[in-house]
């Protein structure tokens, strides 16, 4: 059968596939909320009954409003809980840990619970000791007071180590457990150095595919100009790298009032060149690859900002750290008393004009106000950002594979290679591992058709084109 034509089949299908998987009702946070009731059943009155059951074991102050927990059981809308609304639902079912963490990671899609964020430890010391959520803030406030401000923080492989050493530490006592949290203070860095090498490898694996491919296009763009005959006339270009020569022979090219290349061309050949032979991983480049066209909800949304956040975590979190402690210091202090120095430090470092705060009701106004436009920006890395990463590197691996051993494309080995990539990524960065059952696993498993495999991007344009139809309908 001609190429073209199966090509166009296994689109059809794809196309087919998608609209098929957004009108099937999925596994999402609300069928979680009605198990975590003792109830089963999606019908609007099993929902309203386990909404009640919540209601009725919940204490003011309420996790969050009531119209909001009615959304999360599907009632009047949609939401699911944040991850600090899961801690404070974690006391008012007097969850353990390991109840915690299934909650986090297969009720709300999230990261398991971080043993490297002071907070979630002292969280799950308290469920783990049958402490109030109040008794719980008491010790994050009593950490907070007792921190010393001059600690560095180890941004070192260090989560498995604290987990041992909070299985032993965590009956041992309130007063022995802050003193073990007090002597390590170093280690709880808010995030996992693991997660974050994983998402730096995968940046650098796609950094690594488009440079190859920007490299051969810049080849065959190259011998359509004289560069050849431009490099032969020129002399002591060896020690030059191959980046340098050809702006250089751009900038030759510019300055003549007639020339062969065009301008566009010229342009296409710095672009190529800047991608293929610079040496930094530009994040707008990977961005523009995994674009979503389609919008959220469906799919995932990478933009240059998110992406630079996730890269940048180490430095977010130990910001946010300190304008947490910085906040919870001066709250208990005179508004009129003179701003401990290392605050007033603090705020000039974050500051353009580097602001000098006198007194602690100036610096606890600018502190306060960091503290909720940082936390916007200070987010774990998830499931989410990984997919669209792992699922352009799979592909692009089992295309390099078929390509080296001359054999032909099986959906079953494109799709397991992807599945197990993803799934021991996972493992590794305590996230929940692939299950067909959520909407998003089962888009991207759709992308490996029977005939073909089709890209992230092609997929955002199948969703995009049968939610449109879908509205129509």
């Amino acid at each position: 059968m001609d190429s073209n034509v199966t090509y166009n089949r296994s689109k059809q299908n794809f196309y087919h596939e998608i609209k098929q998987i957004l009108h099937k009702k999925h596994r999402e946070s609300v069928w979680y909320m009605v198990e975590l009731m003792g109830l089963h059943g999606q019908e609007e009155a099993t929902r309203k009954q386990a909404c009640a059951r919540l209601m009725q074991q919940l204490q003011q102050p309420y996790p969050a409003s009531r119209p909001t927990i009615r959304k999360w059981f599907g009632l009047n809308g949609y939401a699911v809980p944040t991850r600090e609304q899961v801690y404070c639902l974690g006391f008012a079912l007097h969850m353990k840990g390991e109840q915690l963490d299934h909650f986090l990671r297969e009720g709300i899609g999230q990261v398991g619970v971080q043993y490297n964020d002071y907070r979630e430890v002292i969280f799950l010391f308290s469920l783990e000791n049958g402490y109030a959520y109040d008794q719980a803030l008491e010790m994050i406030a009593e950490y907070e007071q007792m921190f010393e401000v001059q600690t560095e923080m180890i941004h070192t492989h260090s989560t498995n180590q604290l987990m041992k050493e909070f299985a032993y530490h965590k009956h041992h006592g309130r007063r022995a457990f802050m003193k073990w949290m007090m002597d390590n203070s170093q280690f709880f860095k808010g995030y996992s150095l693991t997660t974050l090498d994983y998402l730096h490898t995968y940046k650098y694996m796609i950094m690594d595919v488009i440079r190859e491919d920007s490299k051969r296009n810049l080849d065959n763009l190259m011998r359509e100009t004289d560069f050849a005959l431009w490099l032969q006339l020129k002399c002591n270009t060896d020690a030059q790298k191959e980046y340098q020569m050809i702006e250089k022979y751009i900038a030759s090219v510019k300055r003549k009032k007639r020339s062969k290349v065009s301008e566009d061309l010229l342009d296409q050949i710095h672009e190529l060149n800047r991608i293929g032979n610079s040496d930094r991983a530009f994040n707008s480049t990977i961005v523009q690859l995994l674009q979503n066209s389609a919008g959220k909800p469906y799919l995932p949304e990478m933009t240059s900002k998110h992406l630079s956040d996730l890269l940048s975590l180490p430095v977010q979190k130990e910001r946010e750290i300190r304008s947490n402690i910085a906040e919870n210091v001066l709250k208990n202090m005179d508004p009129e008393e003179r701003c401990p120095g290392w605050i007033v430090n603090f705020i000039a470092d974050y500051t353009k004009d580097r602001y000098l705060a006198d007194t602690v009701g100036e610096a606890l106004m600018w502190v306060d106000k960091f503290c909720k436009e940082h936390h916007r920006r200070c987010r774990l890395i998830q499931r989410e950002d990984f997919l669209p990463m792992i699922l352009y590197v799979s592909q692009r691996q089992y295309q390099h594979s078929i390509e080296q051993k001359e054999t032909r494309y099986r959906r079953d080995d494109a799709f397991d290679m992807f599945r197990d990539m993803v799934n021991a990524t996972f493992a590794a960065c305590g996230m929940r591992k692939w299950n067909p059952m959520f909407q998003l696993d089962s888009l991207l498993a759709a992308c490996f058709q029977r005939d073909d495999m089709f890209y992230y991007s092609e997929l955002c344009d199948a969703v995009k084109i049968a939610t449109e139809e879908m509205t129509i309908e």
